[in-house]
């Protein structure tokens, strides 16, 4: 769950950046990966520390070509990874009750079965082998590990990023 915040709303300014000689490129990968760092060791410290599992995932790439940076829990897709909960830990939840759908003893022998002979789906379960039950989901406030502000860190960033900005439009100039 990377941060999505940049550039890609101001094609312009992709273009300006791409557009730099490349000794200033360069010098933006290298603060890009200081500054990567620093942010993803502030988002460890604030991570939950119950199992230690979202604090060792999150980590920072720099992609060279696209001059970009991500931070925090990256490739966790909703629902699709180890790490799900790193994303409702961070955002928060509300409050609702869901259906939760648990096959009956015996149900998951008999449901492979049925996928083998071609009788039942895999990723659908057969409504005679489950039993349904509702499940009431507390409302959690999201701790904002990833998605925090970091003010101090992000003025920091800025300041020395405009810097080799300042001082490569000077060398084109």
């Amino acid at each position: 769950m990377a941060r999505r915040r940049g550039l890609r709303r101001f094609p312009e300014v992709r273009r300006a950046l791409q557009g730099l000689p490349v000794a200033a490129q360069n010098e933006l990968l290298a603060e890009f990966e200081k500054i990567g760092a620093k942010i993803a060791a502030e988002q460890r410290l604030r991570a939950p520390k119950k199992s230690h599992a979202l604090e060792k995932a999150i980590d920072h790439k720099v992609f060279p070509r696209a001059l970009r940076l991500e931070i925090g829990l990256r490739n966790l897709k909703k629902g699709r990874a180890d790490l799900f909960y790193g994303r409702i830990q961070d955002l928060g939840r509300r409050a609702q009750t869901v259906i939760v759908q648990r096959l009956v003893k015996g149900g998951r022998a008999k449901w492979v079965s049925r996928i083998a002979t071609g009788q039942a789906r895999a990723r659908v379960k057969p409504r005679d082998l489950v039993a349904s039950y509702s499940l009431r989901v507390r409302a959690m406030q999201g701790k904002k590990f990833v998605t925090g502000k970091f003010t101090d860190l992000r003025t920091e960033a800025r300041s020395s990023l405009q810097g080799i900005y300042a001082r490569a439009q000077g060398k084109v100039g």
